[in-house]
């Protein structure tokens, strides 16, 4: 704002300026001569000093008591004045809001992105927890059949079914295990939802 309002200050003066010697170059103003018998329009040019200034007034449409001390108060030089200024600061306020605009934007983008990546996340919390659950019920069997197995002498009629069950729960555990949970993409790898399938009824859920 400090910055536009200098701005605005150089190029009001630059209008008020202007104007005054606008009315200089091309305006006339009406003087007596021989005390007021008759008038004569003389261009501006050619009149000097405090007259010439009081002639520009004039011709842009102010009265002699607009000149103060060399200054205008009035709406010629002012008017210019302000308009520019408003102008710089309307422009500073408008570029400030389209800055905020594109930053609001990018916010709302990264706001989309966060809430992405944590349903990501949930998801992939999801499926190591059902893939751990599968894991401790499968690992859980595979003790318990080990234990009967371990707790009398192996007899092949007997025991060679659950023989085969704890091969297979061993097995399971050690194929679940090598897949990754997420894929080289760091997505959810499919292959987990497919493992967990095949061995959802032995691992008794």
């Amino acid at each position: 704002m400090v910055q536009g309002g200098v701005s605005a200050a150089v190029a009001a003066s630059v209008a008020g300026s202007a104007a005054i010697t606008l009315a200089r170059n091309v305006g006339t103003v009406t003087v007596s001569r021989f005390f007021g018998l008759w008038a004569s329009e003389v261009a501006i040019s050619q009149v000097g000093g405090a007259a010439a200034w009081t002639g520009a007034i004039t011709w842009l449409g102010g009265g002699t008591s607009m000149a103060v001390g060399g200054a205008v108060l009035g709406g010629i030089t002012l008017g210019p004045a302000l308009m520019v200024g408003g102008f710089q600061l309307a422009g500073k306020g408008e570029e400030a809001l389209t800055k905020a605009r594109e930053y609001e934007a990018n916010v709302n983008v990264e706001i989309a992105n966060i809430e992405a990546a944590q349903d990501f996340l949930l998801q992939v919390k999801r499926r190591t927890v059902e893939l751990a659950n599968l894991i401790c019920n499968l690992n859980n069997r595979a003790k318990s059949a080990l234990q009967e197995l371990e707790a009398q002498p192996f007899n092949r009629d007997r025991d060679a079914s659950k023989f085969q069950e704890v091969a297979l729960l061993i097995k399971a555990l050690a194929e679940i295990m090598k897949i990754p949970i997420l894929d080289n993409e760091g997505l959810l790898n499919p292959s987990t939802l497919t493992i967990q399938a095949k061995y959802k009824t032995l691992g008794g859920i």
